[in-house]
């Protein structure tokens, strides 16, 4: 026990040292060793090699890596379990320690992405899934809800085609694609080709990267959250690990209205209704958000559908009504333990949920508390991704290797 509390207290430190990527390498390439033999371990120190020494990088490259990783990462983790045997006594102990912790929550949980149009084209989701079975551990089941399944390889996740959305009432020219994507957020219960044993669906977007393993947040979350509601977000606008503040006026009435006052939820869904576009009016985080299977959760997500009749292509001022009308059935997730987003201030360190919003941060435009510049990009590349120097020179403008066939401008 005290090694593995000892390998796990080094795993979980974001420092250059003991980046999220230098402390699971050994373990890796170990288990390679048992599954697909010495051949994939030089493949990896020739792929390594060559980025390391090439000339500006391109998606050939990536895929080169990813492929070669993920395809030999077990979507099951029962394959892990029988073969950590093969692994040295420390990271052994390791891997058998976050497998068996995971075992129940892989049953029970199904992890979602949504991703349509240009964005598939991007390099963000084969990026998220990856840290998402390398650093969070998570050996369950993904899907991913898309208009190009074709772009979403079979050995990175479940791909789900997306079925064509009613016409929008009031159309917004110029977002369709994120109005698009956004609708069917409300849907997942429906769409997603979900078994039996799934009790809960994790949606997060595709700029978020696992930091940790993600058992701890998803113990929590389970215990304290979705123990009494249906369903749990983070809270928008907090302020709080990089967030804005822009929900900080309303958090007066927002606190009166989730401890029993009626009349300040009705207060709430009266400004939203009369400015539905205000991103003032936006206190939860629609990016990511736990839902159970049951009527609780379908009503409430029924309700916040209700934006796509409003005139705008955001759906957070909605979401935000639909929990005051749904009340009892939303709660928040615990939120500074495990979910920021980056800035220059906080560069370095990591949460399990790291939100690179790339609407905003990725783009060069200034984060919560400072500029979120390129050379945090370059740093969170190398230290949350474990990609080499050359690839995190420029990561966040790379397409994905997997969907050639999409068109940036589309």
């Amino acid at each position: 026990m005290d090694q593995i509390k000892s390998s796990r207290a080094q795993f979980l430190k974001a420092t250059p040292e003991h980046s999220v990527y230098a402390c699971r390498r050994e373990s890796r390439i170990f288990a390679s060793h048992a599954r697909f033999g010495m051949w994939r371990l030089l493949l990896k120190i020739l792929l390594s090699a060559t980025v390391a020494s090439s000339e500006p990088t391109d998606a050939r490259v990536l895929e080169a890596m990813l492929a070669a990783e993920m395809t030999s990462f077990p979507k099951e983790g029962t394959v892990m379990r029988q073969e950590a045997t093969y692994v040295d006594s420390q990271e052994k102990l390791l891997h058998n320690h976050w497998h068996l912790r995971n075992e129940t929550l892989e049953r029970a949980i199904a992890i979602a992405y949504i991703t349509t149009g240009a964005w598939v084209a991007k390099v963000l989701l084969p990026l998220s899934i990856r840290n998402l079975r390398n650093v969070g551990f998570w050996y369950g089941d993904v899907f991913v809800l898309t208009d190009h399944p074709e772009c979403v390889p079979a050995f990175l996740a479940t791909p789900v085609r997306m079925p064509a959305a009613p016409v929008k009432k009031i159309p917004n020219p110029g977002q369709e694609n994120a109005t698009y994507a956004k609708y069917f957020k409300q849907k997942l219960l429906e769409l997603l080709p979900l078994k039996p044993e799934h009790r809960f669906v994790f949606y997060m977007d595709t700029d978020i990267f696992i930091g940790k393993p993600i058992a701890p947040f998803f113990e929590t979350a389970l215990a304290e959250s979705l123990s009494v509601a249906s369903v749990a977000f983070f809270r928008e606008g907090s302020g709080d690990n990089g967030q804005a503040d822009h929900a900080k006026a309303l958090n007066s009435m927002y606190a009166k209205a989730t401890n029993g006052s009626s009349n300040y939820r009705q207060h709430l869904i009266a400004l939203i209704e009369s400015d539905p576009c205000s991103r003032l009016h936006s206190l939860y985080h629609g990016g990511i958000f736990f839902a159970q299977r049951n009527s609780g959760a379908a009503a409430f997500l029924k309700r916040w559908a209700d934006w796509y009749d409003s005139p705008c292509h955001v759906d957070q001022p909605y979401l935000t009504r639909a929990a005051m009308m749904e009340y009892g059935q939303v709660t928040v997730l615990p939120q500074k333990k495990y979910y920021g987003q980056p800035t220059t201030k906080n560069t370095g360190h990591y949460w399990t949920l790291n939100h690179y919003t790339r609407t905003s941060r990725m783009k060069d435009k200034p984060g919560a508390k400072g500029d979120f510049n390129a050379a945090s990009k370059v740093k969170a590349g190398q230290q949350l991704l474990g990609l080499s120097p050359n690839v995190s020179a420029s990561w966040w403008r790379l397409k994905s290797p997997f969907c050639e066939l999409v068109p940036d401008d589309l």
